[in-house]
């Protein structure tokens, strides 16, 4: 064919398969929406997050490292709590027994050494809180002396708070299944409502 036909059969060529890659690639466009965020998933990420933090070993805290043999004591740190009164246990026993036959209920300061729990309740309180349970929360002591706060109660959380910079830091809150290391000095209220009026407090 004569030169001037072939040149412009090669130009169309080009000019159609640009025009159809154009075409394919304005399809292949995938457009990104934002997820909504609603105030019932920031509350269930919020959960998430604190048990992340709060539920896997502490690498830099202050039990990191070798074992250590640790005694905990529990005080009472407000005036409505205190030890559980010794007729509660005939009043909750059933017929697998009452959590609270142990003598060592009875009486404060408690005292939480390695290996060992302590419950915190209802009992402890001296004035009604229906939002409390009968086990709200246990502090356990592993072995190696790592020792955290463990949320029992499904109802309403349990609080914990820290010393930092020489004030009392935001409250943190042990929702059931969650745990929170306890350091020295840290404070826990079973009542979600009115966390000054059910106070205890841990030292080592």
């Amino acid at each position: 064919p004569p030169p001037a036909m072939t040149t412009t059969t090669t130009m169309m060529m080009r000019a159609f398969v640009v025009s159809l890659l154009a075409s394919m690639a304005s399809g292949l466009v995938v457009t990104t929406q934002r997820p909504v965020v609603t105030q019932r998933r920031l509350l269930l990420d919020r959960r998430g997050s604190v048990k992340m933090i709060y539920g896997a070993r502490n690498p830099t805290g202050p039990f990191a490292g070798n074992p250590v043999q640790v005694q905990w004591r529990v005080d009472a740190a407000s005036d409505s709590v205190g030890a559980v009164p010794q007729h509660v246990s005939k009043l909750t026993s059933s017929g697998r027994g009452s959590i609270f036959l142990n003598k060592r209920y009875y009486s404060m300061p408690y005292y939480v050494l390695n290996s060992e729990e302590h419950k915190l309740s209802s009992a402890n309180l001296y004035y009604d809180a229906p939002m409390i349970e009968q086990v709200q929360c246990k502090i356990k002591t592993r072995s190696n002396g790592d020792t955290g706060l463990l949320g029992i109660g499904g109802i309403a959380p349990t609080l914990v708070r820290s010393v930092r910079d020489g004030q009392w830091g935001d409250w943190d809150l042990v929702y059931k299944g969650q745990n929170r290391w306890l350091f020295s000095g840290d404070q826990i209220s079973l009542d979600y409502n009115n966390p000054e009026a059910a106070l205890f407090q841990v030292t080592e």
